[in-house]
């Protein structure tokens, strides 16, 4: 058994019974586990701390005293050297704690230390990684120490968030000795109040940037729930607590790290401009000019003067009348739009869900209508349906173009490359794949779109039914017949549907694809994360599977959901698909095992280390299909791919048989072994 990381996770927890149990679920999840987890319950009415007693964390209650006196509660009663933050209603990907501990090597000397993070929001219109969208943080110097690991220097992070704080306190990871020994508590005394909100984690931060540079893990490791009724929400109090708390760091310098009070004074116009905006915003326009004139004082800005004209205008009663319905509109649309976001994540009925499916189709004149009709025939209806025509030469354009559907036309370039396209030209939030040969039950779509409200998910899939088209025969649960489908770790949410956690994917995947592409339903910005590759390598004898390969990847950001019900059917095709080429796809599995162990970074963690157990399994399994098919070559070729110490003799046998099937008299003694086990068989 692995030994536990000596790390505390402490998580405050404020009336957070509906996020608890995920919280906890993501730390029990991690591919290497906390020594300690403490909740602290400051003051709950609605039994949180029941339920993580339940779940085996320690529980430390206190009367209501907010969120930065919780935190240091955590700190004070923690036993282990380091501390982990995670609030209640945030995520971590499984690897969030194994990844961070072993980017720590890299820099000893450093004590503070953050990851990247996605941030998602009810309506699905998240961000996939919240650096990546912070320009001045991009164009900071940086030493890197590793691939996705980079040192800032704390005077250069001291000027990056007084600009604008990026840093997420789910992601940090911290010294407690550190901690301790510069008194290095969350100040539980900020001025609060309706004018102002001094957040207590950029103020925290700005005084830890005294004692250490920072480590920054650039994967995102943790998931920032954005609510409509977050704190930091609350824009116009936000924007004035920058300013405030730029007052606070001139008043005692001594507090915070050298440079902060003059950062602070120089960036103060900027501050000053956009809470006067925010207050402009809120109908605040007396406010509003007196931030501007402050700011104008201190430096002239176009931007400035512009606005502050605006307020100077919304003194006259005509100006103000103008503003004042401008602001009566926008209220009205943002409440239409959070009655949408609501109704997405409330599951409302609604006529059409916010998806788009996207359809690749090469050469499939005689398929493609029946898989439009069956989208067409859901019981909740996409809001789009796109069709990618990948260079085909028969009809297949003309089925597309005669349905009515959304039509993308490209040269030849396969499936991947069809997929990305109709993925990047998509309008809608969700995807929906659909292989142009397969086909949907009615009520494929309103089934996920319902199973995904149980569990914070990027990702659903569902069963799948096999039709076989050279002779008729169906198999009526592709998951009944899968063995690593059968053996993952399968959490129990409601009804049929339930939920693999990312390390139990990792474990379970490598032993066999069971996730199709034509049953999944996901977010549209996990798509273009990690978009299909293109370039996978097809050899003649062997298919890194586009779809496998995507999901060791993409899921490192996303627990599974399944809805354990047949919705879709998958054609497995006359020699029309790879499928049907079960050797070129277990080859494919080989070297898809040494694509992940060359690139451990880029997948699920844990992966390679079980493809690397599965090879000589996989490389077996390769070679009999291709023995099976009278394919010689292939199964030497396979075969060859073991390295010499991994070497048993179920592959001397096989390598064997391989030989004597090179030959006219081997190749007929084998084809008449297979004959008299097919009737005995029989």
């Amino acid at each position: 058994m692995t030994e536990k990381l000596p790390i505390s996770v402490v998580i405050p927890a404020y009336q957070a019974a509906a996020h608890i149990g995920r919280a906890l679920a993501d730390v029990a999840a991690q591919t290497r586990q906390p020594a300690e987890v403490i909740v602290v319950d400051d003051g709950s009415t609605d039994g949180t701390g029941d339920i993580a007693r339940s779940l085996g964390a320690t529980v430390l209650t206190q009367t209501n005293r907010g969120v930065a006196a919780a935190r240091n509660a955590g700190i004070r009663a923690a036993q282990e050297p380091w501390i982990a933050l995670l609030d209640a209603d945030d995520t971590w990907t499984s690897g969030r704690l194994a990844v961070h501990w072993d980017a720590l090597a890299r820099a000893p000397d450093v004590r503070l230390s953050f990851s990247d993070y996605e941030i998602a929001r009810p309506n699905g219109r998240g961000e996939p990684s919240a650096l990546h969208n912070v320009r001045h943080y991009r164009r900071a110097p940086a030493k890197t120490l590793a691939e996705g690991v980079v040192r800032v220097e704390r005077a250069v992070m001291e000027r990056l968030v007084v600009r604008r704080n990026f840093v997420s306190t789910s992601t940090l990871l911290l010294d407690r000795d550190w901690l301790l020994d510069h008194g290095l508590f969350y100040d539980e005394h900020l001025p609060e109040n309706d004018d102002a909100l001094v957040a207590e984690d950029l103020e925290w931060l700005l005084r830890a940037l005294r004692y250490s540079d920072v480590l920054v893990v650039e994967r995102v490791l943790s998931s920032y729930v954005a609510h409509h009724d977050s704190r930091s929400a609350d824009r116009r109090r936000q924007a004035r607590g920058i300013v405030r708390l730029g007052e606070l760091t001139s008043v005692a310098p001594e507090r915070y790290s050298p440079q902060c009070p003059k950062e602070f004074a120089r960036l103060r116009p900027f501050h000053e401009r956009v809470a006067a905006f925010e207050s402009f915003r809120c109908g605040g326009y007396d406010a509003a000019r007196r931030d501007l004139e402050e700011a104008l004082s201190r430096r002239f800005n176009l931007t400035t003067f512009a606005l502050y004209g605006a307020t100077r205008a919304a003194a006259l009663p005509a100006g103000r009348a103008v503003f004042d319905a401008a602001r009566a509109l926008r209220r009205r649309t943002k409440r239409a739009q959070q009655k949408a976001d609501a109704n997405v994540v409330e599951q409302v009925s609604e006529p059409r869900a916010p998806v788009s499916v996207v359809i690749p189709a090469f050469n499939v004149e005689r398929y493609l209508a029946a898989a439009i009709e069956s989208v067409r025939a859901q019981t909740l209806a996409p809001t789009e349906i796109i069709v990618v025509d990948d260079g085909s030469t028969d009809g297949t354009r003309a089925v597309a173009e005669a349905a009515g559907v959304r039509v993308i036309a490209q040269s030849n370039a396969g499936v991947s490359a069809a997929r990305n396209a109709g993925i990047a030209a998509a309008t809608q939030p969700w995807i929906a794949l659909l292989d142009a040969d397969d086909r949907w039950r009615a009520d494929k779509l309103e089934r996920q779109w319902a199973a995904r409200a149980l569990a914070p998910t990027r990702f659903v899939a569902s069963d799948m039914r096999l039709r076989f088209e050279r002779d008729g025969a169906r198999i009526e649960s592709a998951h009944a017949q899968h063995p690593a489908y059968r053996e993952a770790r399968k959490l129990h949410l409601a009804g049929d549907v339930i939920r693999i956690e990312r390390a139990d994917v990792a474990t379970s995947l490598p032993h066999g694809q069971y996730l199709a592409p034509s049953t999944w339903l996901v977010q549209r910005d996990l798509l273009l994360l990690e978009p299909f590759d293109p370039m996978l390598e097809r050899g003649s004898d062997r298919h890194v599977g586009e779809d496998f390969e995507w999901l060791l990847r993409a899921l490192r950001y996303s627990d599974v959901l399944v809805v354990e019900a047949p919705l879709t059917d998958y054609l497995v095709r006359a020699g029309g698909n790879l499928s049907e080429s079960d050797g070129r796809a277990r080859a494919g599995d080989v070297a898809l095992g040494f694509l992940v162990e060359a690139s451990p970074e880029r997948y699920l963690p844990g992966a390679g280390r079980i493809f690397a157990e599965l090879r000589p399994q996989h490389v077996a399994t390769a070679a009999e299909a291709f023995l099976r098919a009278g394919d010689a070559t292939g199964a030497r070729s396979v075969l060859a791919q073991l390295p010499a110490r991994e070497r048993g003799p179920q592959w001397y046998a096989l390598r064997l048989a391989a030989g004597a099937a090179g030959n006219p008299v081997g190749a007929e003694v084998l084809r008449g072994m297979r004959s008299m086990k097919r009737t005995l068989a029989r």
